[in-house]
């Protein structure tokens, strides 16, 4: 007979807690692409998209103790980082409002801004590790 594999009781709190902070971090990216074009959609302007990622990482900020565990303590120091990264250059951007030029060059923004928030992805693979 099968067995799924669970978090140990002490982590599933932190589980928890470390869905509702990638549910944040998830809405930051949705709003941050939403500024880049397609072949159907013009794009959000960007500093109206600016605004709502650093909103969704704020929010994603305020949750992150939540699942603080000492299993788990690289990953979030990671996390935290990478949050604080994405938030930095954000508001450099917000600040500096520098023109930018072409598809390509918003693209390269966009991706600049969300790359820290990679960290995340390492941190849910670390709680499958942790699932017995």
């Amino acid at each position: 007979m099968l067995r799924r594999k669970r978090l140990p009781a002490p982590l599933r709190e932190a589980y928890r807690a470390f869905s509702d902070v990638t549910e944040d971090v998830d809405r930051a990216h949705a709003a941050l692409t939403g500024a880049a074009p397609s072949t159907r959609y013009a794009g959000r302007p960007l500093p109206d998209a600016l605004l709502d990622f650093e909103e969704a990482l704020r929010s994603a900020q305020a949750g992150m103790e939540g699942w603080r565990a000492p299993e788990l303590l690289e990953e979030w120091n990671r996390c935290a980082a990478g949050l604080m990264r994405s938030l930095q250059l954000a508001e450099r951007l917000r600040l500096e409002a520098p023109e930018i030029p072409g598809f390509e060059t918003l693209i390269g923004t966009i991706d600049s801004l969300i790359a820290p928030l990679d960290a995340f992805v390492a941190a849910e693979e670390r709680f499958r590790v942790l699932r017995r």
